[in-house]
C-alpha cells in the first residue's frame, strides 16, 4: 500500500482503478483532478498507476505540429483549390 511521502499534488492521470483513504479512514474513488496531500494512502488495482503532478512543477505545453505537405494538399482539395494538388498521370502523346 503506497503512502504519499512527498508533497501532495493534483491527480493528472489514472490507469486502472484507484481509491484514496481520507483522514477519517473511509475509502472513496480517486478521480483525475483530485488533490492528494502528504500522508494520503492510495490503493490501486493490480498494475494500476496514479500520476500526481506537483503543483509547483511547470506544466509542459506542446506547440501544434506544423502541417506537412500532405496535410496542406488535402486541406486545399477539401476547400476546392485544385491547383494545390501535384500533377500526376500519363504523359500526353501518341496513345498516351
Amino acid at each position: 500500500m503506497p503512502v504519499i511521502t512527498r508533497s501532495g499534488g493534483k491527480v493528472t492521470a489514472i490507469w486502472g482503478k484507484a481509491q484514496i483513504r481520507d483522514e477519517h479512514g473511509k475509502m472513496h474513488a480517486l478521480h483525475v483532478g483530485d488533490l492528494v496531500k502528504t500522508g494520503d494512502v492510495i490503493l490501486t488495482t493490480q498494475n494500476g498507476i496514479v500520476r500526481i503532478a506537483n503543483e509547483a512543477d511547470p506544466v509542459a505545453v506542446s506547440k501544434p505540429a506544423q502541417p506537412s505537405d500532405t496535410d496542406r494538399v488535402i486541406s486545399g482539395l477539401n476547400q476546392g483549390d485544385l491547383d494545390v494538388a501535384p500533377g500526376a498521370g500519363l504523359v500526353g502523346g501518341d496513345g498516351g
